[in-house]
C-alpha cells in the first residue's frame, strides 16, 4: 500500500511535518528572545572570575594583554546664573512672575506675623493685593535684631525671583512676592535705617546674638534679642492699667518712652502680698522674662519678688460736668519722680500747651491723660471722629469695634499711650457735652511748633484713619489738615 493510495496517511504526514517545524521554530525564538537575553543579564551580574564564555573568540580575546586606557579628564560644569537684573516699580511687579529681577520702592510697612514666623515688608498700605518682600524666621539670625524698625520707611531695592502668591488652598487673590533669605538682597537706596551696620560673607556664620543687660532702661530699647532674656525694667515704671482676666492679670506698665504688658498668672498674683495696690498710677519695678506676642513685647515675672511696688496712691474722684459720674481723679501720695538734670533742662512750654501722660485709650479719637498736677482727664480729639472700638450692652461696655476703629486705635496707642503728650484745648469750645477736653494732642514740642497739621489728629485724618468732624464754634479748621 502506497502513500498515494492513502489519503489519510499523506493527511496525517503533513500534519506532523507542520507540527514538527512550528515546535522546533517556537523553541529557537525563545532561545534567541528570553534564554540568551537572560544568561547575558546574570553574567553581568556575577563577579568577573566567574563569567563563562565558551566562544573561541572570547577567549582570544582573554589571552591578550591588559592595556590601560587613559580616563577622559572631566570638566567641571558650569552653573549658569541669573540674567542680569533689571529695576522695576514695585507697582509693576505682577507683570514679572517668573522672573529674576530687582523691585524698587519704600517699604510703609514693616511686620512680624502674629505667629512670629515670617516678617512681612509692605510697599503699599493695601498690601493684600500688592507686592511684599517675605523674610522667614529660619532667617532672621542673618538680619539686624530690630528688623522691622531697620527697614521701616526706607526707601529700597529688594532683588530675586517673582513669584505668585495665592495662600494656603489659594483662598487669597494672586498677588507677587520675593522671598528674601540673605539681607545682600536688599539694598537701602534712600532713607535711614534704623540700628548699626550689617556686614555679611558668603561663608558666614548667623551672628551671635548677646543678651541685654540686667537692666534695661527704657522700654523702647527692647528688641527681638531681648526675647527669652531675663530682665529687670528699673527707674521710674508707672502702672497704666490693669486687666482681669481669669486666668489672672495683665498690667499695662510705661517709663515714658513706651509700654509693655506684665503678664502675672492667677497663682503667682495670689502671692503678692501687695496686689491690692496694684492700680493705675503705681510705680513699681518688673523683673521677669521678655516674651513676643502678636507682633508686642510682653515680660513675665517668675516669682512674687519680680514684682516691686513703690507707693500706693490715693484717689479723690470729683464729678465736674454734674451728671453724677466721678469724671475726673486727683493723685496723692503720688511717689517721688527723680530729679532732672541740671545738664539737660526741660525745654520750656509754650503757654498754650498742657504737660500731660497719656494713661489710657479708650478708641483712636479718644484718650485719658494725666496732668502735672496730678488730675485725671479725659480728652477728645477735636476735629476728627473715628470709627467706635466699644458698645453698651446692658449696663456694661463690650469690645465690638467698627471696621476701621482698631486699626484707628493702634494707631493713637502706638503714638501716645505712656509718654508724655502737648495739649491745645480749643479755645472757642474747650469741653464737649460729655465734660471731655476738646484739643490737639501733639507728641513733642517740635511739632506744636508746626502747627495744627503735625498734630495727632491731623496725622489719623491723613492716614485715612479719621473722617473730618467739624462742629462750630471752634478755634480750629480740620479740612486744611488734610
Amino acid at each position: 500500500m502506497t502513500i498515494k493510495n492513502n489519503p489519510g496517511l499523506k493527511e496525517f504526514l503533513v500534519r506532523l511535518g507542520t507540527t514538527v517545524v512550528a515546535v522546533v521554530l517556537v523553541m529557537y525564538l525563545a532561545k534567541v528572545w528570553f534564554i540568551d537575553q537572560r544568561l547575558a543579564v546574570l553574567s553581568l551580574q556575577r563577579p568577573v572570575s566567574e563569567q563563562v564564555d565558551t566562544s573561541l573568540k572570547a577567549k582570544e580575546e582573554a589571552l591578550k594583554p591588559v592595556v590601560k586606557v587613559k580616563e577622559k579628564e572631566i570638566k567641571p560644569v558650569s552653573i549658569p546664573q541669573p540674567p542680569a537684573t533689571k529695576v522695576i516699580s514695585w507697582k509693576d511687579a505682577a507683570k514679572h512672575y517668573g522672573e529674576h529681577t530687582t523691585v524698587e520702592g519704600t517699604i510703609v510697612q514693616a511686620a512680624i506675623s502674629k505667629t512670629g514666623k515670617v516678617c512681612f515688608l509692605n510697599f503699599d498700605p493695601d498690601w493684600k493685593h500688592t507686592f511684599t518682600a517675605v523674610i522667614f524666621s529660619k532667617h532672621f539670625n542673618k538680619f539686624p535684631a530690630n528688623l522691622t524698625d531697620y527697614y521701616q520707611g526706607t526707601k529700597v531695592r529688594v532683588t530675586g525671583y517673582i513669584k505668585e502668591y495665592r495662600g494656603k488652598g489659594g483662598k487669597y487673590p494672586p498677588k507677587p512676592e520675593i522671598i528674601v533669605e540673605d539681607p545682600s538682597q536688599i539694598e537701602i537706596v534712600k532713607g535711614k535705617a534704623t540700628g548699626p551696620p550689617v556686614t555679611f560673607a558668603p561663608t558666614a556664620q548667623a551672628p551671635t546674638v548677646a543678651a541685654p543687660a540686667a537692666g534695661v532702661a527704657p522700654i523702647s530699647s527692647i528688641t527681638q534679642a531681648s526675647v527669652g532674656q531675663k530682665a529687670t525694667l528699673k527707674g521710674t515704671i508707672t502702672l497704666v492699667r490693669v486687666f482681669k482676666e481669669a486666668k489672672g492679670r495683665t498690667l499695662k506698665i510705661s517709663d515714658g518712652t513706651g509700654t509693655i504688658d506684665v503678664l502675672i498668672w492667677k497663682k503667682l498674683y495670689e502671692q503678692i502680698p501687695q496686689r491690692a495696690s496694684l492700680n493705675p498710677g503705681t510705680s513699681l519695678q518688673v523683673s521677669g522674662k521678655i516674651k513676643s506676642y502678636q507682633d508686642k513685647f510682653q515680660i513675665e515675672p517668675g516669682n512674687s519678688s519680680d514684682i516691686q511696688i513703690a507707693a500706693k496712691p490715693v484717689y479723690k474722684k470729683i464729678d465736674t460736668d454734674g451728671d453724677g459720674v466721678p469724671d475726673t481723679f486727683i493723685l496723692k501720695g503720688e511717689a517721688k519722680k527723680s530729679p532732672i538734670s541740671p545738664s539737660t533742662p526741660e525745654p520750656k512750654i509754650p503757654s498754650n500747651l498742657l504737660k500731660a501722660t497719656c494713661t489710657r485709650i479708650a478708641d483712636g479719637d479718644t484718650i485719658t491723660v494725666a496732668l502735672s498736677d496730678g488730675s485725671i482727664k479725659k480728652v477728645r480729639l477735636v476735629g476728627i471722629d473715628t470709627p467706635e472700638c466699644w458698645r453698651k450692652e446692658g449696663g456694661r461696655w463690650v469690645s465690638d469695634p467698627e471696621p476701621g476703629g482698631k486699626e484707628a486705635s493702634d494707631f493713637t496707642e502706638k503714638e501716645v499711650l505712656g509718654k508724655t503728650v502737648y495739649l491745645d484745648v480749643d479755645d472757642e469750645e474747650p469741653a464737649d457735652h460729655y465734660g471731655r477736653t476738646l484739643a490737639l494732642v501733639y507728641t513733642n514740642l517740635s511739632d506744636a511748633k508746626k502747627g495744627p497739621r503735625y498734630s495727632l489728629n491731623a496725622k489719623l485724618l491723613q492716614k485715612g484713619l479719621a473722617k473730618v468732624l467739624f462742629i462750630p464754634p471752634s478755634e480750629f479748621d480740620p479740612y486744611s489738615w488734610e
